[in-house]
């Protein structure tokens, strides 16, 4: 594809990480895990935390 680099599939011009059927899969097969050990709740707060820190840090310095 063209703008895609092969090596590290990134594409040029976006913020876009592509990936493969298969890390999608993986990710929901890592979720369903989390969500066995009764963990995806926490996993997912601790998402957002991140997430408002980020940006709580961002509005800071702008």
């Amino acid at each position: 594809m063209e703008g895609i680099s092969e090596t590290s599939g990134y594409r040029k011009n976006d913020d876009t990480i592509i990936r493969t059927r298969e890390d999608k899969m993986n990710f929901v097969r890592f979720l369903m895990e989390k969500d066995k050990e009764k963990q995806l709740s926490e996993y997912i707060w601790n998402g957002i935390n991140t997430f408002y820190k980020i940006y709580e840090n961002e509005t800071i310095r702008g």
